[in-house]
């Protein structure tokens, strides 16, 4: 059977189209999402038996982060890692697994056309940051002061503009959905219907999927095992392979760190919420962001 044609290529790199407006030949399926991705949109790590695009490496980049990722057939996200088992006694993760990276060069060297597409967005994320977005990620583990509450106050913040651009848009393209929605309290009803399920879709995950997400990076759940007490440098986690999947999602969504993820209703609905979340805590801890 033959694939129709886009702008004269064949099959075409899914991030390419969507993202980016333009036509690349796809090399490879992502074994986890089934988009087809180019050479700078996807890679084939050595320790994982499939094809997997640049969406669904960052979250291979966090797990391989922490140094013993649990085993399953994917990289994390949503409740955790499938088939990954809980954490034990002993420390372990119930079935641990080779990191699919050993390094950030080792990331390098196993995909390097897309490590190199990606070089400028990965290489601008500061380290400092990262180590401040990971004891921020605790707060929300812990819940202190309750920080869960403020987090979802500023996903709801940080979305409405959005919510309610595209609501306004959908009300003017269709008369069913404008008629729904006047029912129900027009423009501002349904945005704050749609906001309310974006947090509430958030709001699940810090209670249900948090807790799997952080483990399987790394089972010891204490930031100063993480990142090292805050005046000291080290700790267990690899700071530039979190910096990694943080600046490889930017690349991947054509995302400015420096501004809240939850701008862009795409990569709300899209990406992995763990990421997502990462992403949102980058860009709080980032001393100039108001």
């Amino acid at each position: 059977m033959t694939v129709p044609a886009h702008n004269g290529a064949v099959a075409t790199c899914y991030q390419c189209v969507t993202i980016r407006k333009s036509a690349v030949d796809g090399i490879g399926v992502c074994g986890i999402c089934n988009s087809l991705a180019c050479a700078q949109h996807g890679g084939l790590p050595r320790n994982r038996p499939a094809f997997h695009c640049s969406r669904c490496i960052p979250g291979l980049l966090t797990q391989s982060a922490g140094g013993s990722p649990p085993s399953g057939p994917g990289p994390g996200g949503g409740a955790g890692t499938p088939g990954s088992g809980p954490p034990t006694p002993g420390g372990g993760t119930g079935g641990a697994a080779v990191p699919a990276f050993q390094s950030s060069l080792d990331f390098e060297l196993q995909a390097p056309d897309l490590a190199q597409a990606s070089a400028d967005q990965r290489g601008a994320v500061e380290l400092d940051t990262v180590r401040e977005s990971v004891r921020r990620l605790f707060g929300l583990y812990r819940d202190e002061r309750p920080r869960r509450e403020d987090f979802l106050g500023r996903i709801a913040y940080e979305v409405r503009e959005p919510v309610q651009d595209e609501v306004g848009r959908q009300m003017r393209q269709r008369p069913n959905a404008y008629a729904y929605w006047e029912e129900r309290g027009g423009l501002d009803g349904a945005t704050s219907t749609e906001v309310d399920a974006i947090v509430e879709r958030y709001r699940r995950w810090l209670i249900g999927g948090l807790l799997p997400w952080m483990v399987s990076i790394h089972p010891v759940l204490d930031e100063n095992v993480w990142v090292g007490a805050r005046d000291e440098p080290g700790g267990m986690v690899d700071v530039l392979l979190l910096a990694d999947a943080i600046g490889l999602q930017a690349y991947s969504w054509s995302l400015d760190p420096q501004r809240s993820p939850f701008r862009r209703l795409d990569v709300v609905a899209g990406a992995d919420p763990g990421l997502v979340v990462l992403a949102e805590l980058y860009a709080q801890s980032i001393p100039a962001y108001p």
